[in-house]
């Protein structure tokens, strides 16, 4: 688990323009195997986002919203 620096968050914006993202809901993260990001986030101020299929990614609600 990684924290996102500036030029990675623009690759990653890039992808999910590209190719798409969804948010998940953690029970469902866990199955595809980012249990441990699962269980860091916390439902009630975060989401995590997926992007491409591929990587998950756990942002604050309110800038999912934003966008």
């Amino acid at each position: 688990m990684d924290l996102v620096e500036k030029d990675t968050a623009k690759k990653l914006e890039m992808l999910a323009n590209t190719k798409g993202w969804r948010e998940v809901q953690a029970c469902e993260a866990k199955d595809m195997g980012f249990g441990e990001l699962a269980e860091w986030s916390v439902p009630e101020t975060d989401a995590l986002v997926l992007i491409d299929e591929n990587y998950l990614v756990c942002m604050h609600k309110v800038d999912l919203i934003k966008n």
